[in-house]
């Protein structure tokens, strides 16, 4: 395989826009997942994911892989030997925090904590996992990839974003997935002050794609980032959502959902119009610790397509 990771880092950047909507889609079904899963909490669900990871990559280690069936045939994983304040600090929480959510997890029945060790219980953990919504996000990701590329791979035998089979190779792709989304969920936690913003702040950003026919891109451009966001949000894509749409979509309370709209509005992540519709305005890309901090979100999803792509060559 001669695609680098520097190869895939690169068309996502330059190819931002097209790659952007395949991507956004996959984030937002997980995030859509953990809000409205039986933990109805994004922060308890970003530990418990984590903890899944953890599992996968000793897994991973061993060079050994489950399909989904298997995993859903297997009580409990090999322990975790994890400290709260490990933990806590990985992921960028007050350690109480940490403690109340593991119990949360205890009670659902999700894992297992036997002195220090946790243990993570598959068959519960991964019973409601949609395979086939997340094999279609991350084939579209791919095949983006794989178009922008040609050049590099047409020599050899020919990739295709079709041959991903999340069920047969379940562990090691879905190591790869938690892999990039817990290390970006605690990047966006950070930025837009929790998960819930960031959420909210990513399904404005989605529905101004779905708005958009075209994104021109001046290529001779240093800044494809800038480029991105100032086409995202031109005038003509500034068709917002309110506070109840944005519930429904989310699954977040709609007094949960206007709190966190405020904290966005101060943030000048988002602003509204007359009508009472949020939006990505155009000076967003004035934000410096945004563009810095998708520049370290396009490495984390350069790493997982090129993993993924290591898995169906």
């Amino acid at each position: 395989m001669t695609v680098s990771e520097k190869d895939i880092l690169s068309s996502i950047i330059k190819f931002q826009g097209e790659y952007s909507r395949a991507h956004f889609e996959l984030v937002s079904t997980y995030l859509f997942d953990a809000q409205n899963s039986i933990l109805k909490d994004l922060d308890c669900n970003l530990l418990l994911s984590y903890l899944i990871l953890k599992s996968f990559q000793s897994i991973k280690k061993k060079n050994v892989q489950y399909s989904y069936n298997d995993l859903l045939n297997i009580s409990e994983l090999e322990p975790l030997i994890l400290k709260k304040s490990e933990i806590a600090e990985v992921l960028d929480y007050p350690r109480e925090t940490v403690r109340r959510n593991i119990n949360k997890l205890i009670d659902h029945d999700l894992i297992t904590v036997d002195k220090k060790n946790i243990i993570v219980k598959p068959n519960n953990c991964l019973s409601d996992i949609k395979t086939s919504i997340y094999e279609n996000s991350l084939k579209k990701c791919l095949a983006v990839i794989f178009k922008n590329l040609n050049l590099q791979i047409s020599h050899e035998k020919k990739l295709d974003a079709n041959s991903i089979n999340l069920k047969n190779s379940f562990s090691l792709i879905w190591c790869n997935f938690l892999e990039m989304i817990v290390s970006i969920s605690i990047i966006w936690k950070k930025h837009h002050s929790n998960l819930g913003c960031w959420y909210l702040a990513g399904t404005c950003a989605l529905n101004q794609m779905y708005n958009t026919k075209d994104f021109k891109f001046d290529l001779n451009s240093e800044n494809y980032t800038e480029n991105f966001f100032l086409n995202l949000t031109g005038k003509k894509n500034n068709r917002g959502l309110n506070p109840t749409t944005l519930s429904e979509l989310t699954g977040i309370p709609r007094e949960t959902v206007i709190r966190y709209l405020g904290i966005l509005i101060k943030n000048k992540t988002l602003t509204k119009n007359k009508q009472n519709l949020y939006f990505l305005p155009t000076n967003i890309v004035k934000e410096k610790n945004l563009i810095k901090n998708l520049e370290r979100v396009h490495l984390k999803v350069s790493e997982l397509c090129f993993e993924m792509i290591k898995v169906i060559s």
